[in-house]
């Protein structure tokens, strides 16, 4: 069984080789800050590439002095994996309260003429949650979006991190459409003991509300301190697409493939959606097509895409009547698309009948100059020979 487990992660890393020569693992530890802790780590260095490389081993942050570890350069085989052990060691006190991340970095040694260089790299983290003096509630906010007539869930999660319990926590969610307030949420109320967290969970009925972009603003007050506001926006979605952009010009004498983008404003996946296409002129049907079938993911895009055959169509403003069918909606799109004209031979023949006759009238001023030249030669000699003679 572990011989199988081991193949599928190599199997996994060779697919990955691609992306980067080498890999680390685990992604990220995190502590919470304890005076003297003290704790024994590894990492697992990867090669994902296929021939053996040298890498380097580093840490790097405001608390990487507190890491004690024998590493210089990691040696791994083709395919071959690397377990490096080292120790963190914190202080008795640390001054900067928040989350202090140490970075570890495995990097690739590239050997080159005048040294070495380092190629690929990648990271792994150690997070220490150093507390806030006296009291400290930090608070994050997620918004989700919902469809019209289905509740909309929002998550305030809190943890304590000071160095006091809260004894009097309250949560506050506030939603507003173009910066008004139109509904407002009141949590009960919590004590938070030290390092402690909780999700507290608030719930938005959408009945009455129209589909589009709202925003929604939580806040805390615990022990007579207001936190700051954090804020998200969320979609209240309705069964419906958009046509974002579509292929407005067709090509004269060929068959012109035709595309149309469409969005969806529904947060629900949308299976199968096609269109039936009428090209049309002044009215009148000329071609009908289908597209191709599709499913568009919650709020998504997606091409359609279809040919309309313009061989025999004549250079102008022609029509599209696009109808699209999706769930048990339809819904149609009149659309204007143009025909260019066609590219005429007879337009490159003057550039290419000029350049014939310059080239042969440089021909023939060549030939008169020659003729011209010798006969004032023919004359020159003659000439000569007069004087010569007298």
């Amino acid at each position: 069984m572990k011989k199988e487990v081991y193949l599928l992660i190599l199997i996994l890393f060779a697919f990955l080789k691609e992306v980067n020569g080498i890999a680390i693992s685990p992604a990220k530890y995190e502590f919470d800050f304890i005076p003297y802790l003290t704790q024994d780590l590894e990492v697992i260095v990867i090669n994902t590439a296929n021939h053996p490389i040298n890498a380097t081993l580093s840490f790097k942050g405001d608390l990487a002095r507190y890491i004690t570890h024998n590493i210089s350069i990691v040696e791994l085989n083709a395919s071959g994996i690397s377990k490096q052990r080292f120790v963190l060691k914190l202080p008795g006190k640390i001054d900067t309260p928040g989350e202090i991340t140490i970075s570890i970095t495995a990097g690739e040694i590239i050997p080159e003429t005048a040294g070495i260089s380092i190629g690929t790299a990648v990271e792994s983290h150690i997070q220490i949650n150093v507390p806030y003096p006296e009291k400290y509630v930090a608070i994050t906010f997620t918004a989700e979006n919902a469809n019209e007539n289905e509740p909309a869930n929002f998550l305030v999660r809190i943890k304590n991190k000071g160095i006091e319990k809260v004894n009097n926590l309250i949560a506050y969610l506030e939603i507003l459409d173009d910066l008004k307030v139109i509904k407002k949420f009141k949590s009960n109320n919590y004590t938070l003991e030290l390092n402690e967290g909780k999700d507290i969970n608030f719930q938005l009925i959408t009945s009455g509300l129209s589909p589009g972009n709202y925003l929604g603003k939580a806040y805390i007050i615990y022990d007579g301190i207001t936190s700051k506001e954090s804020m998200q926006e969320f979609k209240i979605g309705t069964q419906k697409v958009e046509l974002k952009n579509y292929t407005s010009t067709l090509l004269f004498n060929q068959i012109s493939k035709v595309l149309f983008s469409i969005a969806s404003k529904w947060n629900s996946r949308i299976d199968k959606i096609y269109g039936n296409l009428i090209l049309k002129k002044e009215g009148k049907q000329i071609q009908q097509v289908k597209t191709e079938e599709s499913a568009v993911e919650p709020w998504g895009t997606v091409d359609l895409n279809t040919y309309i055959d313009a061989s025999k169509l004549e250079p102008g403003v022609y029509q599209f009547e696009l109808t699209l069918f999706y769930a048990d909606k339809i819904q149609k799109f009149e659309l204007p698309v143009t025909i260019e004209e066609p590219i005429q031979q007879i337009r490159k023949q003057p550039l290419n009948k000029i350049l014939l006759i310059i080239i042969i009238l440089i021909i023939i001023l060549d030939i008169v100059w020659i003729f011209r030249r010798k006969r004032k030669e023919k004359k020159e000699i003659s000439e000569i020979k007069d004087d010569l003679d007298f």
